[in-house]
């Protein structure tokens, strides 16, 4: 589905489709001062299950075009990236599909990266957005329960938001040392990646992520109600 270096992530299947989210780790080879960066383009795609056939592919950037040339010589190019690096969520009632989007891999920023985005099942169209930052913090992928939204953070807190205002209902911070169940010192850190996982009133997620200079961690984490 794709000629750059691309993951396909936690594909959901719904009435003999399957959408499948596609990210790229390509921001990475921009390490590299002679790699021309960055025109990878994520995107949702619609795929009938039968045959593999492509029904409706979306991206989450314009077409990339040159923006300059680095101090090393190489070429520049923007926007690209806002991957979708976990599943997206199935709304029956309205026949929309919700993505998670993350970081631009170059310049320009564009309107959805960072963002959540929803699609409309049967054409892929966008129908709504909206930002998935605070202006200071970016958040990861978002997990709902009634009456609550869970999320996690860069900076290493997970938040429980009220479904009806947003108002905070509490704030963990994980980014410490932990004595876990076995004695071994465990460490936390950022909360990106996939959401947290909630299963017979207890919330599980993962602290710690290493890649893109985040604070890096080792810890499962299990909450549960007081």
């Amino acid at each position: 589905m794709e000629d750059h270096d691309a993951p396909h992530r936690h594909a959901v299947a719904y009435q003999g489709t399957v959408f499948v989210p596609v990210a790229g780790w390509e921001e990475n080879r921009a390490t590299d001062p002679k790699y021309v960066c960055c025109t990878m383009r994520s995107s949702v795609v619609a795929l009938r299950i039968r045959d593999g056939s492509q029904i409706w592919k979306t991206y989450m950037t314009d077409p990339p075009k040159q923006t300059g040339v680095s101090s090393e010589g190489t070429p520049t190019y923007g926007p690209s990236g806002a991957g979708i690096w976990s599943a997206p969520t199935l709304d029956r009632e309205r026949g929309l599909l919700y993505a998670a989007t993350g970081d631009n891999y170059s310049q320009p920023a564009n309107k959805l990266s960072d963002a959540v985005v929803a699609l409309d099942l049967c054409s892929g169209k966008i129908v709504e957005w909206g930002m998935a930052t605070d202006g200071q913090n970016v958040y990861a992928a978002v997990t709902a329960i009634p009456g609550a939204v869970f999320s996690g953070s860069v900076d290493g807190h997970l938040r429980a938001f009220s479904s009806e205002d947003g108002k905070v209902l509490w704030d963990f911070d994980t980014a410490r040392e932990f004595r876990t169940v076995d004695g071994i010192k465990g460490q936390g850190g950022s909360v990106d990646g996939p959401g947290a996982v909630i299963v017979k009133g207890m919330v599980f997620v993962n602290s710690g992520y290493l890649r893109q200079a985040e604070m890096q961690g080792n810890v499962l984490l299990a909450f549960t109600a007081e």
